[in-house]
Protein backbone atom coordinates (compact mmCIF):
# COMPACT_ATOMS: atom_id res chain seq x y z
CA UNK A 1 0.00 0.00 0.00
CA UNK A 2 2.61 2.81 0.75
CA UNK A 3 4.33 2.16 -2.92
CA UNK A 4 0.44 3.33 -4.44
CA UNK A 5 0.37 6.13 -2.04
CA UNK A 6 4.07 6.95 -2.90
CA UNK A 7 5.11 6.55 1.15
CA UNK A 8 7.91 4.22 0.33
CA UNK A 9 10.44 5.58 2.72
CA UNK A 10 10.22 5.99 6.90
CA UNK A 11 9.77 9.71 8.05
CA UNK A 12 13.80 10.18 9.55
CA UNK A 13 15.05 13.89 10.55
CA UNK A 14 17.24 13.84 7.31
CA UNK A 15 15.03 12.08 4.37
CA UNK A 16 12.62 13.69 2.46
CA UNK A 17 9.63 12.66 3.88
CA UNK A 18 10.11 14.88 6.64
CA UNK A 19 7.58 17.47 6.60
CA UNK A 20 9.57 19.88 8.47
CA UNK A 21 12.50 19.69 5.85
CA UNK A 22 10.49 19.26 2.62
CA UNK A 23 6.98 20.35 3.47
CA UNK A 24 6.27 20.36 -0.65
CA UNK A 25 7.23 16.95 -1.10
CA UNK A 26 5.44 15.68 1.29
CA UNK A 27 2.18 17.46 0.28
CA UNK A 28 2.51 15.75 -3.63
CA UNK A 29 2.97 12.56 -1.48
CA UNK A 30 -0.21 13.14 0.76
CA UNK A 31 -2.50 15.30 -1.59
CA UNK A 32 -1.57 13.61 -5.00
CA UNK A 33 -1.34 10.31 -4.47
CA UNK A 34 -2.72 9.30 -0.88
CA UNK A 35 -5.91 10.69 -0.53
CA UNK A 36 -6.90 10.07 -4.01
CA UNK A 37 -5.88 6.41 -3.04
CA UNK A 38 -8.57 6.68 0.53
CA UNK A 39 -11.03 8.00 -1.18
CA UNK A 40 -10.99 5.06 -3.78
CA UNK A 41 -11.12 3.06 -0.58
CA UNK A 42 -14.78 4.30 -0.34
CA UNK A 43 -15.47 2.13 -2.15
CA UNK A 44 -13.97 -1.22 -2.51
CA UNK A 45 -14.91 -3.31 -5.48
CA UNK A 46 -12.50 -2.58 -8.23
CA UNK A 47 -14.06 -4.45 -11.21
CA UNK A 48 -12.12 -3.25 -13.47
CA UNK A 49 -8.72 -1.51 -14.89
CA UNK A 50 -9.19 2.20 -12.79
CA UNK A 51 -13.38 1.37 -13.27
CA UNK A 52 -15.05 0.98 -9.50
CA UNK A 53 -18.80 -0.40 -9.36
CA UNK A 54 -19.78 2.74 -7.87
CA UNK A 55 -19.14 4.33 -10.94
CA UNK A 56 -15.54 5.80 -10.07
CA UNK A 57 -12.75 6.18 -12.55
CA UNK A 58 -8.82 6.99 -12.29
CA UNK A 59 -10.09 10.59 -12.94
CA UNK A 60 -14.20 11.10 -11.51
CA UNK A 61 -15.86 10.09 -8.79
CA UNK A 62 -19.73 9.74 -7.33
CA UNK A 63 -19.87 12.77 -4.91
CA UNK A 64 -23.38 13.97 -3.36
CA UNK A 65 -26.20 13.98 -6.03
CA UNK A 66 -23.75 13.55 -8.93
CA UNK A 67 -20.17 13.35 -10.28
CA UNK A 68 -16.92 15.43 -9.75
CA UNK A 69 -13.71 14.98 -11.66
CA UNK A 70 -11.21 14.45 -9.13
CA UNK A 71 -7.66 14.37 -10.57
CA UNK A 72 -5.74 16.25 -13.84
CA UNK A 73 -2.66 16.20 -14.66
CA UNK A 74 -0.45 17.32 -11.45
CA UNK A 75 -3.81 18.99 -9.66
CA UNK A 76 -6.49 17.38 -7.75
CA UNK A 77 -9.63 17.76 -6.13
CA UNK A 78 -10.41 15.38 -3.34
CA UNK A 79 -13.34 15.22 -1.15
CA UNK A 80 -12.37 14.41 2.10
CA UNK A 81 -12.96 11.01 3.83
CA UNK A 82 -15.10 10.04 7.24
CA UNK A 83 -14.21 7.47 9.09
CA UNK A 84 -17.36 5.50 10.37
CA UNK A 85 -19.50 6.60 13.75
CA UNK A 86 -17.72 5.37 16.69
CA UNK A 87 -18.79 1.78 18.07
CA UNK A 88 -19.33 0.93 14.33
CA UNK A 89 -18.44 -2.07 13.32
CA UNK A 90 -14.56 -3.23 11.75
CA UNK A 91 -16.28 -4.00 8.18
CA UNK A 92 -18.19 -0.05 8.32
CA UNK A 93 -17.58 1.86 5.08
CA UNK A 94 -15.82 5.15 5.36
CA UNK A 95 -17.24 8.26 3.60
CA UNK A 96 -17.23 11.42 1.66
CA UNK A 97 -17.36 14.48 3.46
CA UNK A 98 -20.38 16.42 1.89
CA UNK A 99 -18.92 19.94 1.74
CA UNK A 100 -15.45 19.67 2.27
CA UNK A 101 -12.72 18.87 -0.64
CA UNK A 102 -8.78 19.57 -0.68
CA UNK A 103 -7.19 21.34 -3.94
CA UNK A 104 -3.81 20.49 -4.68
CA UNK A 105 -1.30 21.75 -7.17
CA UNK A 106 1.88 19.69 -7.57
CA UNK A 107 5.02 21.06 -6.34
CA UNK A 108 7.46 18.89 -8.43
CA UNK A 109 8.10 20.58 -11.62
CA UNK A 110 5.91 23.70 -11.37
CA UNK A 111 7.12 26.70 -12.67
CA UNK A 112 4.69 29.17 -11.63
CA UNK A 113 4.06 31.02 -8.26
CA UNK A 114 0.26 30.12 -8.49
CA UNK A 115 -1.35 28.13 -10.75
CA UNK A 116 -5.37 28.99 -12.24
CA UNK A 117 -6.95 25.66 -11.30
CA UNK A 118 -10.87 25.25 -12.97
CA UNK A 119 -13.24 22.06 -11.11
CA UNK A 120 -16.40 21.86 -12.30
CA UNK A 121 -19.37 22.65 -9.00
CA UNK A 122 -20.30 19.73 -7.13
CA UNK A 123 -24.32 20.08 -7.57
CA UNK A 124 -25.18 19.86 -4.15
CA UNK A 125 -22.80 23.02 -3.78
CA UNK A 126 -24.47 25.16 -5.98
CA UNK A 127 -26.10 28.27 -3.91
CA UNK A 128 -23.67 28.06 -1.31
CA UNK A 129 -20.87 30.08 -0.25
CA UNK A 130 -17.17 28.90 -0.49
CA UNK A 131 -14.72 29.39 1.85
CA UNK A 132 -10.87 28.94 0.98
CA UNK A 133 -8.10 28.26 3.40
CA UNK A 134 -4.20 27.20 2.85
CA UNK A 135 -2.20 25.11 5.18
CA UNK A 136 1.43 25.68 5.19
CA UNK A 137 4.58 24.66 7.12
CA UNK A 138 2.84 27.28 9.81
CA UNK A 139 -0.08 26.67 10.04
CA UNK A 140 -3.18 27.21 7.50
CA UNK A 141 -3.74 30.79 6.28
CA UNK A 142 -7.26 32.19 4.62
CA UNK A 143 -7.40 32.02 1.23
CA UNK A 144 -6.90 31.63 -1.69
CA UNK A 145 -10.13 33.95 -3.37
CA UNK A 146 -12.75 31.53 -4.98
CA UNK A 147 -15.28 32.18 -7.50
CA UNK A 148 -18.14 30.32 -8.85
CA UNK A 149 -18.72 31.00 -12.53
CA UNK A 150 -20.49 28.91 -15.55
CA UNK A 151 -21.27 26.21 -13.20
CA UNK A 152 -17.54 25.67 -12.32
CA UNK A 153 -14.99 26.40 -8.85
CA UNK A 154 -11.88 28.91 -10.21
CA UNK A 155 -9.03 28.71 -7.67
CA UNK A 156 -5.49 30.02 -8.19
CA UNK A 157 -3.59 27.61 -5.92
CA UNK A 158 -0.01 28.00 -4.67
CA UNK A 159 2.23 24.95 -6.15
CA UNK A 160 2.82 22.64 -3.09
CA UNK A 161 0.20 24.09 -0.70
CA UNK A 162 -2.78 22.55 -0.11
CA UNK A 163 -6.30 24.30 -0.34
CA UNK A 164 -9.41 23.26 2.03
CA UNK A 165 -12.55 23.95 0.26
CA UNK A 166 -15.62 24.36 2.28
CA UNK A 167 -19.25 25.16 1.25
CA UNK A 168 -21.16 26.74 4.01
Amino acid sequence: MGSTMALDDDITPTSDSNPLNNFEGVADRIYLHALPYLMQMTDLELIGAGIWAGGGTATTWPYGNGTITYAKLGSRFVPAVVPPPAGSPPEAPTTLHPSKVYIYEAHAGATAATVDQQWPLPPAWAGKTLHAETITPTGREAGPDVTIFGGSIHIAVQPGRPVVLTAL
